[in-house]
């Protein structure tokens, strides 16, 4: 189990994407156990329901952007990782 944090971290570390979860800190959730990140072409959407929406157990969480805004959910995942780095 990790924490909201360590949970966070995890994303960010495999999939490139920053996210917040909008929950206590010390709130426990399943492991992040994917081996490769999701695919370039996925909806941002799309990866949040195949990949970290079951895991959270109905706690809010928002995707943020580059420039720290929330990006819609048809965006592709290559759009918003290449965010990060201009």
């Amino acid at each position: 189990m990790l924490s909201a944090r360590e949970f966070e971290d995890a994303v960010l570390e495999l999939e490139g994407v920053r996210i917040v979860l909008r929950c206590p800190t010390n709130q426990s959730f399943p492991d992040y156990n994917y081996d490769r990140m999701a695919a370039n072409n996925a909806t941002i959407g799309e990866w949040l329901d195949a990949r970290i929406l079951h895991r959270l157990g109905g706690v809010e969480v928002a995707v943020v952007d580059g420039l720290g805004a929330s990006p819609v959910r048809r965006m592709k995942l290559s759009t918003l990782r290449n965010s990060y780095s201009d």
